[in-house]
């Protein structure tokens, strides 16, 4: 695998349900598939010491979605 060109990587959530979330990831370069991926997620409270609903920690309308300016690219933020 040649290193030196940009890579590109993607995400996305394939599937959640109350307690987690999975989250898919690919690693390319140009058209070439580097490495596939994913994340299982889940939210835990330290000083409660439980697992929280995702529904408690935060809701889907508080997440704001931004396009970089390259136009391919998004960011999340809370």
């Amino acid at each position: 695998m040649d290193y030196s060109r940009p890579l590109h990587l993607e995400t996305w959530i394939e599937k959640q349900n109350k307690m987690r979330i999975w989250q898919d990831l690919r690693i390319s370069a140009g058209q070439e598939v580097c490495a596939l991926g994913r994340l299982e997620s889940f939210i835990f409270h330290l000083k409660e010491i439980e697992l929280h609903f995702l529904a408690q920690s935060f809701y889907h309308d508080e997440i704001r979605m931004y396009r970089k300016e390259d136009g391919n690219s998004w960011l999340a933020s809370a």
